[in-house]
């Protein structure tokens, strides 16, 4: 790229970063697609920029395209998108989205996101336009299985989301996605720090057939400090049956909510029942006082 894109990158939306500015010249192209993808303001103007800017290539940004870091290869194709696609990229910024039943999740019904060439102007109005919350989520979920590789891209969704809709969005898509990348994702996942993302990961980890992978983080998020995250923690043991993390359940089993104390007993009788009823005749669970967990253990102890 030329030296006046980069001053563009660099000074567009108020971005007054001179020392920068001046070192322009030594920055790789790389960098130039990294300094891009992560703008916020003046994002477009420099996009556009690059799009008409002669000196880099269509071999060079295919070439780009298919580099390790996520950030680059994602700017490489969302440029050659906008070079070679104009129509498509622009039919996916027109559409709408429509509100799904019942509060559920937004979805897009254009054509235009049927077609897996699509995904760089998707992802890149997922990251930049100031769409809502739910719009965000409903363009993450329309990458769903739309092309090879969907799922690594999820994770790239994950680091690089500014809000919190658009991370659980990503977390949840790990539900489908194939095996590595959405086991790598949900681990990533639960040792992020913010706690709705701990517990999206650990509700979604019971939904996978190979969620038994990640049975040593989720019996280290029993003991996570957030009560959603060690519920659905508890809750995905039991429905992954995970028959070697019975005892773990033991500590949570007074936990001090009692949505924790009803997943953990529910998933302990799951996975050992017998453990399940001795530890119900001993009077250390005696003093429950929610009527749900009350159920759990009366149905235990009439068997």
């Amino acid at each position: 790229m030329n030296i006046h894109l980069l001053k563009t990158l660099l000074l567009a939306g108020a971005l007054l970063l001179p020392a920068l500015s001046a070192q322009a010249h030594h920055l790789s192209a790389e960098e130039e697609l990294i300094l891009l993808f992560e703008m916020e303001e003046g994002y477009y103007q420099a996009r556009s920029e690059a799009v008409v800017d002669d000196s880099v290539t269509d071999d060079s940004l295919r070439e780009l395209a298919l580099h390790p870091d996520w950030r680059v290869r994602s700017q490489a194709a969302i440029l050659l998108s906008w070079r070679q696609q104009p129509e498509l990229s622009s039919a996916i910024y027109e559409a709408t989205s429509v509100p799904g039943r019942e509060g559920r999740i937004h979805r897009f019904m254009a054509e235009a996101f049927r077609d897996p060439a699509s995904s760089p102007a998707i992802l890149e109005r997922m990251l930049h336009a100031p769409e809502a919350d739910v719009v965000k989520a409903a363009l993450a979920h329309s990458l769903v299985g739309l092309y090879d590789g969907w799922g690594e891209d999820m994770i790239g969704i994950l680091g690089a989301a500014r809000s919190e809709k658009l991370a659980v969005a990503a977390i949840a898509a790990f539900r489908w996605a194939e095996s590595e990348a959405g086991l790598a994702g949900l681990r990533i996942a639960l040792d992020r720090p913010e706690a709705k993302l701990r517990e999206t990961a650990a509700s979604v980890a019971a939904w996978r057939a190979d969620g038994l992978e990640l049975a040593t983080e989720l019996r280290m998020a029993l003991t996570d400090g957030d009560s959603a995250t060690r519920a659905m923690a508890a809750r995905a043991l039991g429905y992954l049956r995970d028959l070697g993390g019975a005892e773990a359940l033991l500590p949570i089993l007074d936990d001090p909510s009692a949505e924790v104390r009803l997943h953990a007993l529910r998933s302990l009788d799951r996975v050992a029942p017998e453990l399940a009823a001795r530890e119900l005749a001993t009077s250390r669970l005696a003093g429950e006082v929610d009527e749900r967990v009350l159920r759990v253990q009366n149905r235990i102890r009439s068997r």
